[in-house]
């Protein structure tokens, strides 16, 4: 890390990096670096990056990238993004090439710490904060940071080619255990909405349908899945 504080770019610096993003011509591995690093001050940003990106990686040099990376203050940022884009925006047909040529990139970047990753965007303390800290998605934990944002077109996210499962079992058996505190009984649309996303429908459905101490009501697309009654021991005093 070149720096032990992180500079925070001013709005007119945003703007100039949008802007970059956006010519034709391919930004210098400098540029992706720097660049990567302020997309934790503007989630549109982060979009903008990520769709670029998939316009020049073939031409770029990991090499390059990764010896700028290495530069900036916290170089996991480039893991987050990179899985992100191998995630929901790379093409069947080109992601093994892209898992060796992110390999290089990302060879011996350190992790975060456990850190938010937006600043300065959501508010303090507030359920995104909260969510992202408690069921932080599988990505945002392999490089130490705590969220859930996606940085991807939220109607892209919907078609069903890109619905991925980025939420580990321990974060959907709690998002589970807290609506069943809520609801007496939960559809799988209630559970897609409350993961943001997040998991795919067929898995959702399978979490349901697999929970400890569930049972479904109905047999068609939208039965609903109630809590049972725990078990009263004879011996139980009532």
């Amino acid at each position: 890390m070149s720096s032990s504080r992180i500079r925070i770019p001013t709005p007119a610096e945003l703007a100039q990096c949008l802007n970059l993003l956006r010519k034709e011509e391919t930004p210098s591995a400098e540029d992706w670096a720097r660049i990567a690093q302020w997309t934790r001050f503007d989630p549109r940003l982060a979009e903008e990056w990520l769709t670029t990106l998939g316009r020049h990686w073939k031409i770029l040099s990991p090499v390059l990238i990764r010896e700028a990376n290495l530069k900036q203050h916290t170089p996991a940022v480039m893991g987050l993004l990179l899985e992100q884009f191998r995630i929901f925006l790379c093409p069947k047909r080109d992601r093994a090439l892209f898992k060796l040529w992110s390999a290089v990139v990302l060879h011996r970047t350190p992790k975060a710490q456990g850190e938010g990753f937006l600043i300065g965007v959501l508010p303090f303390a507030g359920n995104a904060v909260r969510e992202g800290a408690e069921k932080p998605a599988v990505y945002y934990k392999k490089w130490g940071f705590l969220g859930q944002e996606v940085f991807v077109n939220k109607f892209a996210l919907k078609q069903k080619q890109l619905q991925r499962t980025t939420l580990g079992p321990d974060e959907r058996k709690l998002i589970l255990i807290e609506l069943f505190e809520k609801n007496r009984k939960i559809t799988v649309k209630d559970y897609l909405e409350a993961c943001h996303g997040l998991i795919s429908r067929r898995v959702a459905q399978m979490d349901l349908e697999t929970m400890p101490g569930v049972q479904a009501e109905g047999r068609t697309r939208n039965c609903s899945f109630s809590k049972l009654p725990p078990l009263i021991s004879p011996k139980s005093k009532l």
